[in-house]
C-alpha cells in the first residue's frame, strides 16, 4: 500500500465518494465530515492537506507533532501528551528524517501506524 493511501486510512474523516448517481463520481473525489469535497490529497507534498486532515487526528489522540530543519533534512517527531486510556497510539514516540517537511510528517505518521499495527498482531 502506498504511503498516501495509508495516511488516507489513518482516520482522517475523509470518505471516498463511490455513488454512481453522484455527479462527482470518480476515484479521486473525497468528502470530509464537514461535507466539503476535495480531490485526493497528496499528503507527501501538501502541508495544507496534512494540517487539515492528519494533524487534527493526532491531536484527537492527544499526540503532538514537532518539526525542525536539520543539516541533513527535515526532522519530525510525534510524542504523546496526557495518556488516553486504551488508545494504543499513546505509547509511542517516533522521530524521522526526510528531504521535505511534508514527507517528514508523513513518514513519522507512517512509522506510528506501523508500530501500532505490529503491536496488534
Amino acid at each position: 500500500m502506498e504511503l498516501n493511501e495509508k495516511l488516507l486510512k489513518f482516520q482522517t474523516g475523509l470518505v471516498q465518494i463511490v455513488s454512481p448517481e453522484d455527479d462527482a463520481y470518480h476515484k479521486g473525489i473525497w468528502t470530509g465530515k464537514d461535507g466539503m469535497r476535495c480531490d485526493t490529497p497528496d499528503f507527501t507534498t501538501d502541508l495544507n492537506a496534512i494540517f487539515r486532515w492528519l494533524v487534527p487526528e493526532l491531536l484527537r489522540r492527544n499526540l503532538y507533532i514537532g518539526i525542525g530543519a536539520e543539516k541533513s533534512g527535515w526532522e519530525c517527531w510525534i510524542f504523546e501528551g496526557e495518556p488516553i486510556e486504551g488508545d494504543p497510539f499513546q505509547e509511542y514516540e517516533v522521530k524521522v528524517l526526510a528531504d521535505t517537511p511534508a514527507m517528514a510528517i508523513c513518514k513519522a505518521i507512517e512509522t506510528l501506524i506501523g508500530e501500532v499495527s505490529c503491536r496488534k498482531e
